[in-house]
């Protein structure tokens, strides 16, 4: 007769197995760690229909289906390009000709523009066409020492994460005024240095929601708390006093920018000790240009198994 294959054997019923296993326990001749471990094996055994014999295990293991990672939709992802701006205070391309060139309503209300302006802060909106005193201080010279020099650097990140853009290192010690609906309130730090934390979401096709939240962080390096986009997370670092009250968003289109700077002549306000602390003992005037330069969605590769 010949040979017709492994043949599976049907798993026992649960009656059957509850007693096989009452009958292991109670026998005198088997001790009670040996009992456990007979018990274990042959339930099993049993329940799986003899799958610990080969030709069963191998039947069972052709049905399983490789694994695959679940699918990932495409990541929108954000290109910025910024300017760091540095001017003497009397130079007028940096003064009100530029700022009226600007468009500083925008989509922002009136109560968030005058917290932000008493407490020394302004933007603006540009639009593609940059206006003259914004391109001539943008095409101007990389680095012409401190207090004339115009820095720029490019940032890929997805949409929705945060970026820290550092803003200068404040006085040591540093006293700063908060203006919080007419009541000042003063801040001291020391080891201080303004940041601002720009966050950019794609909003639609084209567009993007860019908000920011000035920070002072300060005091020494060490390991901290810190929250994150999506959790909280230990990392090295300052202590981070965030400005929750001067928090903005605004709308851009792709080649759009915003352009942040100080306003008013309080030497103690938060656009103060962000845009307008001397460089070399010399006065300057700061300004931080983020331009969005384009959205694109970025497919992910998935490794798979060879």
């Amino acid at each position: 007769m010949g040979y017709s294959g492994p043949r599976v054997v049907p798993p026992l019923p649960s009656a059957l197995i509850r007693g096989f296993t009452s009958f292991v326990f109670t026998q005198p001749w088997l001790c009670r760690r040996h009992s456990c471990r007979l018990a274990i094996v042959l339930t099993i055994a049993l329940w799986e229909g003899c799958a610990m014999f080969p030709n069963l295990a191998l039947s069972r293991m052709s049905e399983l289906q490789p694994h695959s990672p679940p699918p990932v939709g495409p990541q929108d992802a954000v290109q910025l390009e910024l300017f760091f701006i540095e001017r003497p205070p009397d130079d007028p391309l940096v003064g009100d000709p530029l700022w009226t060139e600007l468009d500083q309503i925008g989509n922002v209300a009136p109560e968030t523009r005058a917290r932000l302006t008493s407490n020394g802060l302004r933007f603006g909106l540009a639009g593609a066409n940059l206006p003259y005193a914004l391109r001539a201080l943008i095409t101007a010279g990389a680095d012409g020492g401190a207090g004339r020099r115009t820095l720029r650097q490019e940032y890929q990140m997805p949409s929705g994460i945060s970026h820290l853009f550092p803003c200068g290192r404040l006085p040591d010690p540093a006293t700063v005024e908060i203006n919080t609906d007419g009541t000042l309130r003063e801040r001291h730090y020391h080891t201080a240095r303004g940041v601002l934390r720009c966050r950019v979401e794609r909003s639609q096709p084209g567009w993007a929601t860019v908000e920011v939240l000035p920070e002072i962080h300060h005091g020494q390096l060490r390991m901290r708390p810190q929250a994150t986009d999506e959790e909280w997370d230990w990392g090295g670092g300052q202590e981070v006093d965030s400005l929750y009250g001067l928090r903005f968003s605004v709308e851009l289109n792709e080649g759009e920018s915003l352009v942040l700077g100080a306003v008013g002549e309080n030497p103690r306000s938060v656009g103060h000790h962000f845009f307008r602390v001397p460089e070399q003992n010399e006065p300057v005037e700061k300004l931080l240009v983020i331009r969005l330069s384009r959205i694109d969605q970025v497919r992910p590769v998935l490794q798979t198994n060879r």
